[in-house]
Formats: C-alpha cells, structure tokens, sequence
C-alpha cells in the first residue's frame, strides 16, 4: 500500500517516495491555456499550493538528468504538452515556511532563497566575462537587492538557454501578512513592489509567471499596470473532490459517510462542485477515519485572530452569527490593501472567504458562513489560546465553577489572575480592558459550547456577555464588563428586559454580575 502523504509539499518526494497522489497534472495545461502572461492564484491553506508549484517547477525546468519520469501515467503525460517538459529555465521562490517574521527575517529569507537560486545556476559564471562577473558574484554572495538580482538572474539565464525564463513565487503574502503583524506593511511594499514589477513588468526574459497565496489582498498596487490575472480557476488543481476522497476513502479502506467529512471538512464550493481540504482529508484517514477537527493554529490564524479580537469592520451581530454557525449577507472585495482589513467590511470578508475561512452553499458570496467544523473550531481555538496561554488547566476549571456556581470572590482572583497574564501574552496590538473582555467572551463561548450558548455586545463603554443555558433549567447568567467602579450599578429596567427575553426562552433564574478592571484592580460583584 502507498504511503500517506499527510506532510509532503515536495512533487518529486510525492512521486519517488510512493505516496499516494491524486492526479493535478492537468494544473499544467490550464497553465498553459491561459493567455495571461502573470497567473494570480488565491486558494485557502492546506489545499495544495506548494505541491502544485512544485509540480510545475519539476515539469518545466531544464536539468542535466531530466525529471519525464515524474509524470509517467499521470494526465499531462497524455497530452501534447509533455514535449515542454524540462525545456525552460526556471526560478522557483517559496515563502511557505515564513512564520511570524519581523521583516529584517523576511528580507534574510528573501535574499537567502534567491542565493539559492543562485548557487543552483553558479554554472553560468563561466558563460560570463570578467565584467559580467562581478555582478553576479555579488547577488551569489546575497550583497545585491532582490530587485538586482532577480533581473540579473533571468538576464543569465535566458541567454544561456536561449529561451525566457518561468518564474514561480509561491506564497508571496506570508510576508505581507507578517509585515502586517509587525506593524512594516508600508516597508514590505517598498521592497516587494520594484522586486515584482522588475520581474513580472519590465524583464523582457519572462516566459510566465505563476503567484500563489491564501489571501486576495496582493495590495493591487502591486500589480498595477501588469498583464496578470487573478485566476479563479482552475478548480480542478486544488482541494479534492468527492470522488477523490471516495477514492483515497477506498485505497486505505476506510469506513467513513461523506455527509460527515462534508460536515468537519468539506463546504468549500466552486459553483456546481464542492471542495474538501486535502490536508485535512489526508489526517482523517490517518487517524483511520477517526473524523474530528485537527486544524492548527497556522499563521493565518494569528492574521484571523487578531482581527476578529481586536479592531474590525464587521459588526458585533455579523460576528456573533458566524460564531453561532449562521450566514450573513457580505459583499468581497478581490482588490484590496491589508490597511482595509480594519476598517473596510469588503476587505475583511474577502480575507475570510478567499483565506478559506467562510463559503457558501451555492457558490454564492451574498451569503456566507463558516464553511465547516473544522474550521469553527479553528475560531474557537484561537479564543482558548486566552486560557491555556495564561492558566493551568486546573485553573481555567476554577475560573469556570466559580463563574456558573455563583462564586464571585473567587471569579475576581481568576480573572485577575487572567488579565494579567493576558495582558502581556497577546501578540500584535494593545491589550486593553475592552479587548481582554472580548477575549473573555470568545473562550467562553469555546469552552462552554457544549452546554451553554454566549452572546455578547458592546455599548455605552459596557461590555456585556450572556451566558445562556442550552438546558432553561438552569440559571442564566449575565456579565457587565466595565473599565471603571464609577456607576457600577445596572438599571432596574436593563435587568428587567434581560430577564423578559431569557424568560421567553424559558429560563426562569438569572444572575446578574458587574465586573470593573482598572489598573491592576478587577473586581466582581453580584447585581441582583
């Protein structure tokens, strides 16, 4: 039996290292039928990018030992395309593993992988003369810009071959997204923006380009005035589809009913099909069809997470409903700067429904939701990052009884012990009161998923969270967050209402807490 390829993103390993692999090679005559010159392609994590680019560079590239062996009985072996095989010089640069870095790391990772590529043509000094060496030797030794000597490169190489150059850039916005984080969005496109429009703009060297990432951002002013294309096909060359998870399903003999792994990892609609997250695939029958969610934390996560705690355009209703697995009505925006993402509604859901984290049923971008389980879970991760972060787990049980079993005395010493912590732990924005209640409000409604439902909102400098009993028997309970002691007395008539609306949803016995943070001091004090 093959083997299962649940951590393998390099084509050559895939094929000489007998995994199983469902055949993309058609990805390659898409390519080739497409007219544009710089293909953008924008697909959620884990659905096959680097695989795929890797697959390409094998396919193209001109080496002294040939890779034809690679696409033996697949697709694109099939097809008139295979004599393009191993004809083109090509430069392949990989952001994937660009995690959470500053952006003197990512201009080192930058500069270190166009040294590579370097090195893997160093036998084109010898076609130069002494002038031409210079230069060359330069950006070999990583003390030219990128912009210099990506241009360089593709110069040599087109020369030498006689033929232009393919370029593969495969995860360009993983150093976006970190600059981003680290407050260098600016920066990273000073630097990006010349490296770019050199190659995809001005080189007369280039063949095709192809650009993969999980986000639709770009900045567009990236690729302004540039022949590209965001393509949005094609769909057959990434995720897998029902009849090649029934396949994997077969090969490993797995037992599992598609409406289940729809469920957990499946949603991902292109119109008349829909897509399931091979990754995630792929670790369900390694777990021999053990279906649950396993999606980690990625980098992407720390993107999603920072937005939906800290400043956001969508609305506390829009956000509840999702994390309630509702849809809402949204438009997307396909051009875009991150700088959108906090203040533009578009952006924000073009972010999370091209970065995987939203679908729809229909294909349809009018109305979205959380596309899986899976992914519902990924939210509800980041929001307990909050507890076990800065609590033992014997500690977030003691913060829990002491919230449902009436113990204000003890909630106050957990959560200061809690916003403290906290206050120090969260990367990438200021923690403020309102922010760590946010927080609070999102663990609690991971942790308690199972047997209570948590609503909240945020008006007049209170932030209220209500904790709602799946079973009306039990008491319901009401938290009013402030930043202040002043005027820590609720309205009769605030009370009032909240109990009529638990009422109608049967819930008789409902227990109002205020608590007020300021400082080092967090209070809690009952409200009845």
């Amino acid at each position: 039996m093959r083997r299962l390829p649940t951590a393998v993103s390099d084509y050559k390993e895939m094929i000489e290292g007998g995994y199983s692999y469902i055949d993309k090679t058609f990805f390659i005559e898409e390519l080739l039928q497409s007219k544009a010159k710089t293909i953008l392609i924008v697909r959620p994590s884990r659905f096959g990018k680097t695989l795929n680019m890797s697959m390409l560079k094998y396919f193209f590239e001109k080496t002294k030992t040939g890779a034809s062996h690679l696409f033996s009985g697949l697709a694109i072996e099939k097809t008139s395309r295979m004599k393009l095989q191993g004809t083109f010089p090509v430069i392949f640069l990989s952001f994937k593993e660009n995690r959470k870095a500053t952006f003197e790391k990512s201009l080192s990772k930058l500069q270190s992988l166009i040294q590579d590529e370097y090195k893997k043509h160093e036998y084109l000094l010898f076609s130069l003369d002494e002038e031409e060496k210079v230069p060359f030797e330069e950006a070999l030794n990583g003390s030219a810009s990128p912009e210099t000597s990506i241009k360089l490169l593709m110069d040599c190489l087109a020369r030498y071959h006689g033929k232009k150059v393919i370029v593969l850039i495969d995860g360009i916005d993983f150093l976006l997204r970190d600059a981003y984080l680290f407050g260098d969005y600016e920066k990273m496109l000073n630097l990006i923006h010349p490296l770019l429009t050199s190659v995809l703009k001005e080189s007369p060297y280039l063949e095709k380009a192809v650009v993969t990432g999980f986000l639709p951002t770009y900045d567009r002013s990236l690729f302004e005035k540039i022949d590209t294309l965001l393509e949005k096909d094609p769909v057959f060359s990434f995720g897998f589809f029902e009849r090649e998870v029934e396949s994997l399903l077969d090969i490993y003999g797995i037992s599992c009913k598609m409406p289940e792994l729809y469920k957990y990892y499946g949603g991902y609609e292109t119109g008349e099909k829909s897509l399931y997250n091979p990754a995630s695939i792929l670790h369900c029958i390694g777990r021999k069809g053990a279906v649950k969610a396993s999606v980690p934390l990625s980098n992407e996560g720390f993107l999603i997470g920072k937005l939906l705690i800290g400043k956001n355009p969508l609305s506390e209703k829009k956000l509840q409903r999702l994390l309630s697995e509702k849809s809402i009505e949204a438009s997307l925006s396909e051009e875009m700067s991150l700088l959108d993402l906090e203040t533009k509604e578009d952006a924000f859901t073009g972010l999370l429904f091209f970065g995987g984290y939203l679908g729809s049923k229909d294909g349809s971008v009018s109305d979205l939701k959380i596309p899986n389980r899976e992914t519902r879970d990924l939210f509800g991760s980041i929001a307990k990052h909050f507890f076990t972060s800065n609590l033992s787990v014997r500690d977030v049980e003691i913060l829990i009884h002491s919230l449902l079993k009436d113990d204000p005395e003890t909630l106050s010493k957990m959560l200061k012990l809690l916003f403290t912590n906290g206050k120090s732990s969260v990367d990438f924005f200021e923690t403020t009161y309102p922010i760590l209640y946010k927080l609070l409000a999102l663990a609690l409604s991971a942790e308690l998923e199972k047997t209570h439902e948590v609503l909240r909102s945020y008006k007049e400098e209170v932030y209220e969270i209500r904790i709602i009993p799946k079973n009306p028997t039990e008491r319901g309970i009401v938290l009013f967050c402030k930043t202040s002691d002043n005027e820590i007395s609720l309205k009769e008539g605030t009370k009032k209402a909240i109990r009529q609306e638990l009422s109608a949803r049967g819930i008789r016995k409902v227990l109002f807490l205020t608590v007020f943070a300021e400082g080092k001091k967090v209070q809690v004090l009952r409200s009845d």
